[in-house]
């Protein structure tokens, strides 16, 4: 009986001592601006596990600062209740595809995101032109979205909302699929598989390695408990349990050669959406304009005081070097096929336009920001580039309306 005692009154210290540890942790992940609730569940209550494109917004959640989504998990200008299932004869529904500097960042409201604006210049040019239509542009951009997930959105989730004109902005996310560590990323990329998917292979592959073996069970029940969580950074991060483990760095050498026969690689798959896109648009008589996006180098004119800062303070290294020097390289590839393929696909209801130098001194003023980060834009940055997609497909937008009306 006394035993019997002793093993409930060490079982209840123990667990005592864990739950009391689950609080610490919890506490201080608090106290450092992660809350429990954010480690382990905010990505769960912000999005969906969505088939084909791996994750997507959750409805009618404040999924970005200042931004809200409808039912369908769709950023709306506004009107939260709106239902997409539904279509009148007057709606000329648009919908814009890209990343976060699509769906909204650094944004003042929900009415200066580019589908806010977009949508309100379009609707003053329908009216200047006695065009007996009404506007509804759509912001189907998600943070992290690549050009691929972004066809995927449009090929499985959007042609069912019956759109009319899809635009696509993006570039930017297409460059950081690089990740360097893993044989088997290149023949990976080669199949167009997005990073959601690239975790699933790594996870499979380092489950047969001693390294996996020990992390792996502890990065799974790090989702359920900030305490093994803590356990699991902490053993990754460590250089010394790092090297016990086999958790290495690559050599400098063999990550820079993977890099270069990467590149490549990437700016074709981005070739392959721009393309799947229009071909995709033309078979369901849509009309469709790809823009690559603009991005902060040192070149970019005008440049304020802070974004210079920002050229020096954001990601000091990328894949083992400068950040914006490779993002440079991929960049310098991607624009220029992005300008050859615009002259391939010219057609009517068509264009494919590389906006990478849309910011010079005639509509970059040296005393206000355009960007906010290294990658994402102000309010005036999105000004900038709303008019000038606008200014490219005025004449296409008229021409879809007479096409698709009823």
């Amino acid at each position: 009986m006394n035993i019997n005692k002793l093993i409930i009154f060490q079982g209840g210290a123990i667990i005592a001592a864990l739950v009391f540890l689950e609080l610490i942790a919890r506490l201080l992940f608090f106290l450092f601006g992660l809350s429990s609730g954010d480690l382990i569940h905010n990505q769960s209550k912000k999005y969906i596990y969505a088939p084909y494109v791996g994750i997507f917004h959750s409805p009618f959640t404040e999924v970005r600062s200042k931004l809200r989504t409808d039912r369908h998990g769709f950023i709306h200008n506004g009107n939260e209740s709106r239902n997409l299932f539904e279509k009148d004869n007057k709606e000329f529904r648009v919908f814009i595809l890209g990343g976060s500097t699509v769906a909204g960042t650094f944004v003042s409201s929900n009415k200066s995101t580019l589908a806010s604006l977009l949508e309100l210049e379009i609707n003053r040019i329908f009216e200047a032109s006695g065009v007996q239509r009404v506007a509804r542009v759509i912001n189907a951009g998600v943070g992290s979205y690549t050009s691929s997930k972004s066809f995927s959105l449009f090929k499985w989730y959007i042609l069912p909302l019956k759109p009319d004109y899809i635009i696509a902005f993006d570039g930017t996310n297409d460059s950081m699929k690089y990740l360097p560590g893993s044989g088997q990323i290149v023949e990976l990329l080669r199949h167009d598989l997005a990073p959601y998917h690239l975790n699933i292979f790594q996870f499979y592959e380092k489950s047969f390695t001693l390294a996996g073996s020990l992390a792996q069970p502890l990065k799974m029940m790090g989702q359920y408990s900030a305490f093994i969580s803590l356990i699991h950074k902490i053993i990754t991060r460590s250089d010394r349990l790092k090297t016990i483990l086999g958790i290495v760095e690559d050599d400098f050498e063999e990550k820079m050669e993977e890099m270069e026969k990467t590149l490549p690689i990437i700016v074709e798959q981005y070739k392959r959406n721009i393309l799947s896109t229009v071909a995709l648009s033309k078979q369901f008589n849509l009309g469709v304009a790809y823009f690559m996006q603009p991005t902060l180098f040192s070149d970019t004119p005008n440049l304020t005081a802070d974004e210079n800062k920002l050229l020096n303070t954001h990601y000091p290294s990328w894949h083992g070097q400068d950040y914006f020097k490779y993002k440079k390289k991929y960049w310098d590839q991607a624009s220029r096929m992005v300008k050859n393929l615009g002259k391939d696909v010219k057609e009517e209801g068509v264009l494919v336009k590389d906006l990478s130098k849309l910011f010079t001194e005639k509509n970059k003023s040296p005393n206000v920001d355009i960007f906010g980060d290294h990658v994402h834009y102000t309010d005036r940055g999105r000004q900038i580039i709303a008019s000038e997609i606008i200014k490219n497909i005025k004449s296409s937008l008229i021409k879809s309306t007479l096409k698709n009306s009823n």
